[in-house]
Order: structure tokens, then C-alpha cells, then sequence
């Protein structure tokens, strides 16, 4: 645990919630993996990504 706290001061990270909707970054990466980097969905903004928990998670957000 101290090992773990240490890494985490050095590198000057945080033990903070991800926002409501995940990490921006992964959330990107993932729209650009699924749709294509140059994808006209994302160059007109046609799409919302969130990061959902688990598998059971991402069922229920995609099932609303």
C-alpha cells in the first residue's frame, strides 16, 4: 500500500472519481477505434461516447 501511495504522489496523480461520462481520452480513442479516425460521424460531432462499468453496465447505458 505505501509502495502504491508513493507511485501515485510521485507521479503526481490523484485517487479522484472519473467524471460521469469516463476518461476523455479513453472515450475518444474508443469512438475512433469504432468508427474510423476520419470518420465524417466524428468530424460533425454526430456521436456521444461514454465509459461504461463492466459489461452489465454497458448493457444497461446502451439499453436506455
Amino acid at each position: 500500500m505505501r509502495q502504491a501511495e508513493e507511485i501515485v504522489y510521485k507521479k503526481q496523480l490523484d485517487k479522484e472519481y472519473l467524471p460521469i461520462t469516463g476518461l476523455a481520452d479513453f472515450t475518444k480513442s474508443a469512438a475512433e477505434l469504432a468508427f474510423g479516425k476520419n470518420s465524417s460521424v466524428l468530424k460533425d460531432g454526430l456521436n456521444v461516447t461514454v465509459q461504461g462499468i463492466s459489461g452489465t453496465g454497458s448493457l444497461m447505458i446502451g439499453g436506455i
